[in-house]
């Protein structure tokens, strides 16, 4: 606020006029004077077309642009793959780590069968690399028939033999004698 002072020009007797300034500026429409970027405020200014009295104000940052997820390195069975997001308007990206896929193994395949008393072996292949897994099946163990096998058989004067045999094998358990018959002779 001001106070302006009149004198009159016929008896020089003074009056005082208090004057309200007035704030109404009529200002341009904001120009950017820096542009914003993705992690950056921008300015921008405008101007009062009556007495170019000028007011500047921030603008904020855009953030960044991201666009879908990219895989940038395929995982494989053992080994982590990476994925990327780029922004569409600067450089930066994110990177995250995509897990290692596992191995994908076909069914177990006997390369041996196991036999009453040896190991045998068998493995598996996966599907996607070279990967090969072996291990050992343990023997079988004898199954032993539960009825008795004549292994030699008696006569009247000798003695024979029995046996329980494996079913799978040349294997004999339970080997016992049988007595002479004796002779049988006629009337």
């Amino acid at each position: 606020n001001g106070i302006r002072t009149y004198t009159c020009n016929d008896c020089s007797e003074m009056k005082e006029e208090i004057i309200e300034k007035n704030n109404n500026h009529t200002f341009t429409s904001w120009n950017v004077t820096k542009s914003p970027s993705c992690t950056a405020k921008g300015t921008e200014i405008r101007t009062c077309s009556t007495c170019k009295q000028e007011e500047t104000r921030d603008v904020p940052e855009t953030g960044h642009t991201l666009g879908d997820w990219e895989i940038t390195t395929q995982p494989t069975c053992e080994n982590k793959g990476k994925q990327t997001k780029n922004c569409s308007k600067c450089s930066y990206k994110e990177t995250k780590e995509i897990d290692a896929t596992g191995h994908n193994f076909a069914e177990w395949q006997i390369i041996k069968s196991p036999s009453c008393t040896e190991e045998g072996t068998q493995s598996r292949k996966c599907n996607d690399c070279p990967k090969t897994e072996t291990k050992t099946i343990q023997p079988n163990g004898h199954s032993y028939d539960s009825n008795w096998t004549i292994d030699v058989k008696a006569t009247c004067t000798t003695t024979g033999s029995k046996s329980h045999h494996c079913l799978n094998c040349d294997s004999k358990t339970d080997l016992t004698n049988i007595a002479p018959t004796g002779h049988n002779f006629g009337e």
